[in-house]
């Protein structure tokens, strides 16, 4: 799998002018099978990120909500980065609001989910800035 995208990405980065999209692609989906591999990682030996959780993440002032698999001890930013794959948009854009409703700073980013108290209880407010 990662020889084949890697290929996608060699090809990409070789045309003439490089073909962004496609090299988003590539990165999302090598981000995709590393969670993946994490995850199985986790569950099946014990080893890699913690204990796996679902949690839903809902769009401020919106219906729209997704779950995303993910690990206790994944820092905040981990969260911000499939948050941003998922819907579309540059990470920079993403911003989580905690449950009062402020906007977690970028000090906070690097916390794991267990210290901020996230365990997929309470969905995970998020909005994209303009």
């Amino acid at each position: 799998f990662i020889t084949i995208v890697m290929e996608c990405v060699r090809d990409a980065m070789g045309a003439q002018p490089p073909r962004l999209p496609a090299l988003e692609r590539c990165i999302a989906m090598l981000r995709a099978f590393v969670d993946d591999y994490e995850m199985r990682a986790s569950t099946h030996s014990g080893l890699g990120g913690g204990i796996p959780i679902s949690v839903t993440v809902q769009e401020y002032k919106s219906r729209f909500k997704f779950e995303l698999r993910i690990t206790r001890n994944a820092a905040l930013s981990e969260v911000r980065d499939k948050v941003s794959m998922q819907v579309d948009k540059p990470v920079a854009a993403v911003r989580l609001l905690d449950p009062s409703g402020k906007v977690y700073g970028e000090a906070l980013l690097g916390q794991s989910l267990e210290s901020l108290a996230i365990d997929g209880r309470a969905p995970l407010r998020f909005y994209v800035a303009p």
